[in-house]
């Protein structure tokens, strides 16, 4: 194999890794679909801003930033109509 090709395995198997690792913390709040779904997202924003080292580590972090804050908006949202039905 060419450098080029084993460094593409490389990469694909990190991010394979990533998805799981956040699939595992992620569990009982989000589906795992949901979770691949959201490091598909951010590793394709992340390719088209150019980022090509360190491609695993940045969608790992930027996956798990919008993950927190999608369970924090939803948790919030759960809270306000919980307070509305008892109003």
């Amino acid at each position: 194999m060419t450098r080029t090709a084993i460094l593409l395995v490389s990469e694909r198997r990190d991010l394979l890794g990533v998805g799981e690792r956040l699939v595992l913390e992620f569990r009982g709040e989000w589906a795992a679909g949901a979770v691949f779904a959201e490091v598909a997202l951010c590793r394709a924003a992340l390719i088209r801003a150019g980022v090509r080292a360190g491609l695993a580590a940045a969608t790992e972090a930027m996956a798990r930033g919008r993950l927190v804050r999608h369970a924090d908006a939803a948790q919030e949202l759960a809270s306000v109509l919980a307070r509305r039905e008892r109003n």
